[in-house]
């Protein structure tokens, strides 16, 4: 008499739905959901211990890769958001026509003016116009605090 033998696939549905995921995932907040739901998929032995291992490599790189990516990135400190981790610093200038860039980064060219004050943690400040900074978020991870008033 013959016997049907079931193979199991090689990979989970949940881990190639999670490879999904994180491939079409456009912010860090998502991306960290996402690995909380692949250490619960590991709890529940829904994905196995070495497909737990790669979506967690996977998802701290995507993490990593969005937290990295030109643009501005906004965060109010009163509801809790840490400050992203951005290559500038930006503030609107008192006037409202420029914005304050903090940087590490030695920035020049059209639009933008050294300050001539360098802070505790060794960052150059600069005002720059509004068309400067259009290109400058292009090029650069930009963090901006925005308070609630």
């Amino acid at each position: 008499m013959a016997e049907i033998i079931a193979f199991k696939p090689k990979t989970s549905i949940a881990y190639n739905n999670m490879l999904k995921f994180f491939k079409v995932c456009n912010n860090e907040a998502t991306c960290a959901f996402y690995l909380d739901t692949v250490e619960i998929l590991a709890r529940d032995n829904k994905i196995t211990e070495s497909e737990k291992l790669t979506l967690r490599r996977v998802g701290r790189q995507k993490k990593e890769a969005l937290s990295c990516a030109p643009g501005t990135y906004l965060y109010t400190p009163e509801m809790g958001q840490k400050k992203p981790s951005c290559d500038l610093e930006a503030t609107l200038s008192r006037d409202g026509k420029h914005y304050l860039i903090k940087s590490k980064i030695e920035l020049s060219g059209q639009g933008i003016r050294p300050d001539n004050y360098t802070d505790k943690e060794g960052r150059s400040w600069y005002y720059v116009t509004e068309n400067a900074y259009k290109k400058l978020k292009k090029q650069y991870s930009i963090s901006m605090e925005c308070l609630l008033d």
